[in-house]
């Protein structure tokens, strides 16, 4: 199902630690042109790009069309050149039905039977009269599973509670997760952000409430050393009193939410608002 003619923004693609070339973590030059290959006609492509490296080098990425709001996957093979047996379009890749006004991928895996699931914040409708957003209509989560032998995509409603700046365990991207750690975000102006722990399987939700002036931003899972589950670490990040104007770094134990910080340090002045922050351990 191709949407239009093709249009000048890319998707750029860069390689660390290629399948057979680079050892892990280290940049790939070998990998398409010097480390990097621009692929220009998927359309004009927003900055909420997901991707999964899969066991025999393929590559799948998931992206928004800036335009449209629509969702459009992709499979590269191992070299980066476009794999044209996925998805339906005999073009390499696969434009998904437009479900709301603006969707943003933040998880992929691929399962066994070569079906891609994508977790995503679907608001109905962004940057149209808020530019600073999103902040228009109320978001919720779904789970999309795509199917690209035929085509189809079935929606799930994983929770109506309107939050953002999801995350997972990273060392499950790509792979099946049981939690997310979110963001609730309230109208334009609202400076009360609870935390919520969210278990996609048994549609449980458990939350941190610091008070009605406090707003937690993005936080970053941080595993225990040698931790197996997805709940063995922390969650790091800043909240901040909008009364009082002051910040604190807060850590919380990820596998009891709701009984508060196991650590606050009070900052002499307020943390600006920031997002998609990382965790590298020692080494990393």
């Amino acid at each position: 199902m191709r949407t239009g003619s093709t249009v000048g923004l890319a998707l750029l693609v860069l390689c660390a630690g290629g399948p057979a070339t680079a050892a892990e973590g280290l940049y790939d030059a070998s990998y398409g042109n010097e480390g990097r290959l621009i692929h220009s006609d998927f359309g004009a492509l927003s900055a909420t790009v997901r991707s999964v490296v899969l066991s025999d080098g393929y590559v799948v990425l998931a992206g928004t069309l800036r335009s449209t709001g629509q969702l459009v996957v992709t499979r590269l093979r191992p070299d980066g050149t476009r794999d044209i047996n996925f998805g339906t379009t005999g073009l390499g890749y696969t434009v998904l039905p437009l479900v709301a006004g603006g969707e943003f991928v933040r998880g992929i895996a691929v399962r066994s039977n070569g079906r891609i699931v994508v977790d995503l914040v679907v608001w109905p409708k962004v940057f149209d009269v808020d530019r600073l957003g999103p902040g228009e209509g109320t978001s919720r989560t779904e789970c999309w599973t795509l199917d690209p032998a035929t085509g189809t995509t079935a929606v799930d409603v994983l929770t109506d509670l309107p939050i953002e700046f999801p995350r997972i365990d990273e060392r499950l991207t790509g792979t099946a997760h049981r939690l997310g750690y979110a963001v609730q975000v309230g109208s334009p102006g609202s400076i009360h952000m609870p935390l919520h722990r969210i278990d996609v399987e048994r549609g449980s939700v458990e939350t941190l409430d610091l008070g009605p002036s406090w707003a937690f931003g993005e936080v970053v899972f941080v595993p225990r050393d040698g931790a197996a589950s997805e709940s063995e670490g922390w969650l790091v990040g800043y909240a901040t009193d909008r009364e009082a104007g002051r910040s604190d770094l807060v850590v919380v134990a990820a596998d009891d939410v709701a009984a508060g910080p196991v650590a606050r340090v009070h900052l002499p002045v307020r943390v600006p608002d920031g997002f998609h922050g990382n965790w590298l351990p020692d080494g990393g």
